[in-house]
């Protein structure tokens, strides 16, 4: 039953992350790459920090749902994963409970660790 929740927890989460995604692409100017409103002002990215009980495990999930590690230690109990826009970070034994996290560099490190 408790896999069952944390199961249902984690695809919630899941399914925000692409909400706001897909709310974040609707809002972008295709030809100048920036969000409409003040053109002069990019915010970066949101993404949503999991706390996990086995980080291996976590990451096997994810990467069966198309996510690859972008960023992290997996032996520090830290990683961060991608999905084209969709952004999680998965963290064994550093936070209490799950959180959004604000991430005005990622761009530019997806962007460069795509670009390789």
């Amino acid at each position: 039953m408790t896999n069952l929740i944390t199961i249902r927890r984690w695809m919630m989460l899941l399914l925000f992350s692409f909400f706001v995604s897909s709310i974040t692409l609707a809002q972008t100017d295709s030809a100048s790459g920036r969000t409409s409103g003040d053109k002069s002002m990019r915010l970066g990215n949101f993404s949503v920090s999991l706390t996990v009980k086995d980080i291996a495990r976590s990451r096997e999930f994810y990467e069966k749902l198309g996510f690859h590690v972008i960023l992290g230690d997996q032996k520090k109990n830290w990683l961060i994963l991608q999905n084209e826009t969709s952004t999680i970070g998965l963290f064994q034994g550093m936070f209490n409970k799950n959180t959004m996290t604000f991430n005005p560099w990622l761009g530019q490190i997806s962007q460069n660790v795509t670009g390789l």
